[in-house]
């Protein structure tokens, strides 16, 4: 392939299994679909005297912008960092606004701001002069085919064992996706270090506690403060570009306060919802639904939408015009219908669909970007060819996380006599999801959350910071209407949703005002 200049850089953003020598060489044969196949959650970045070439990963989980306007070009991990650069105005996307109000994640290549977008998913961007994006729809590119459970846990425990390391952290859950990951582990004799978050009343805690008690595994456990969610709040707001909301944000907190650092590989189970219906997982209900996609598609988001609206339409005439226009029933339904659009395919492969091309790049992106900001993050189930088993199996694997239980009973069984959260056994986890496993009277075995914003939001420090800084949301929301949201808060709890909206904004507001 010839020699490659020495002036050429090469930057991963996350991990690869290919080293930037070694990727050099493939931009410049131009080999990118070698690229985006490796293995690992990366972004490439390729700058040469003449050009800039950018590729993302099939998943497009480690999030990266650009901006160009015919004239200047510029490129980053952050968006402020742009803004800062080229010293733009900064002009809100209000539609993205919207989404992240209503849904909490952005759709598509938006970002919060209406000039700067993100790379696609599988995508590749060149400059040279002039501005080259195009990108492929991962899902659209596999072959439908008969696919085998099996062959999925195998190529699942094969891509665990390759990114181990001599200080291995497992962030454990009561949940599915981390014990899966455990399973593989323990599989391979790998014992890692348990970080998990919460109290002891919490679910988490006690499960996960159990498991390190009976495999005599290391377990640190993490508390957050209020103190911890300030001392960090801007640092995650720069971080996340404004568009993950604040309740979302003990995802950067806890592995940091435990003390997992860059030397330490920490194991999560980001993706690994893939594998179950993760918007209709309800049994029969979802396969008989799944028949009449062209005529539910739509109502489904339409109904999503509407059972957990931020603010209440009486208070729609206290927020700012833009931000009400992205509110009002009109735009909630035109919210639905490209959601239905954006949600191709069945009921429940169309839901599939959203979850890995829009919820994962816009909404665990950010999570993923926390993570790594102060550890070696890496999770087995960005691996492609397991994404493409789990997408051709059928939904009899996904409903009830029926493949996890297979995974696990494969793997390591003894970790099936640990009950699972929402479980009909209050003593082990079942080889096999129950019928009526989602009816809430089936679910012995209640879930107590780690999330403490609730009471955090009810709290006076909060409702002080938030008037105290108050003209940070003037261009959001009327001072009148936060005076009224934080005061039902105190009360009934029940606003949380519009306070990690308001503090979101705050917050992002406050991080702009001092990069400009």
């Amino acid at each position: 392939m010839g020699q490659v200049p020495s002036d050429i850089q090469v930057k991963i953003y996350g991990y690869c299994e290919y080293n930037e020598e070694f990727l050099k060489t493939l931009i410049r044969a131009s080999k990118y679909k070698c690229i985006q196949d490796a293995k690992g959650e990366f972004t490439i970045v390729y700058i040469a005297p003449s050009e800039v070439q950018i590729i993302t990963s099939n998943t497009g989980a480690m999030h990266y912008f650009y901006y160009y306007d015919g004239n200047r070009f510029s490129h980053g991990q952050h968006i402020l960092e742009i803004v800062q650069k080229l010293k733009l105005e900064w002009k809100w996307d209000w539609l993205s606004v919207g989404d992240l109000c209503e849904q909490e994640n952005l759709t598509e290549n938006r970002t919060m701001h209406k000039e700067i977008k993100r790379i696609p998913p599988g995508g590749i961007l060149r400059f040279d002069g002039r501005l080259t994006v195009w990108s492929t729809s991962f899902i659209d590119t596999i072959k439908e085919t008969d696919s085998n459970a099996v062959d999925a846990v195998d190529i699942f425990n094969e891509e665990t064992s390759r990114w181990v390391s001599n200080n291995t952290f497992l962030s454990l859950s009561g949940g599915f996706d981390s014990r899966v990951i455990l399973s593989a582990m323990l599989k391979e004799k790998i014992y890692p270090t348990l970080v998990t978050l919460g109290d002891q009343r919490s679910t988490d805690i006690q499960v996960a506690g159990r498991i390190a008690n009976r495999f005599a595994l290391q377990h640190r456990i993490v508390q957050l403060s209020l103190d911890d969610f300030f001392k960090e709040a801007e640092h995650i707001s720069y971080i996340t570009n404004g568009s993950k909301p604040a309740c979302h944000w003990h995802t950067y907190l806890y592995p940091k306060k435990v003390g997992v650092g860059k030397d330490h590989t920490f194991f999560v189970g980001t993706l690994g919802e893939f594998a179950r219906c993760y918007y209709l997982d309800k049994g029969i209900i979802s396969i008989l639904l799944d028949g009449f996609a062209g005529v539910t598609q739509e109502a489904f988001w339409r109904l999503k939408l509407k059972r957990h609206r931020t603010f209440k339409k009486t208070e729609l005439n206290l927020l700012s015009d833009d931000l009400r226009g992205q509110l009002e029933e009109e735009s909630m339904i035109e919210r639905a219908q490209r959601n239905a659009r954006l949600s191709r395919g069945g009921l429940l492969s169309g839901g599939c669909r959203y979850y890995l091309e829009q919820r994962v790049p816009n909404f665990y992106a950010n999570g993923i970007r926390m993570y790594n900001d102060s550890t070696q993050w890496r999770s087995p189930f960005h691996n492609i060819n397991w994404l493409k088993a789990i997408w051709c199996l059928s939904e009899n694997w996904k409903l009830g996380s029926n493949w996890h239980r297979l995974a696990i009973t494969r793997n390591y069984p003894e970790l099936l006599n640990f009950p699972e959260e929402k479980g009909f056994d209050k003593r082990c986890m079942l080889r096999k999801a129950p019928p009526l496993y989602w009816v809430s009277r089936i679910q012995r075995m209640k879930y107590q959350t780690y999330d403490l914003s609730e009471s955090w939001y009810a709290k006076d420090v909060i409702k002080e910071y938030i008037m105290d800084n108050i003209q940070f949301l003037d261009d959001v929301a009327h001072k009148s209407l936060c005076e009224r949201i934080l005061s039902e808060q105190q009360k009934n709890k029940s606003r949380t949703k519009a306070v990690s909206f308001l503090l979101t904004m705050l917050y992002f507001k406050r991080t702009i005002s001092k990069v400009r």
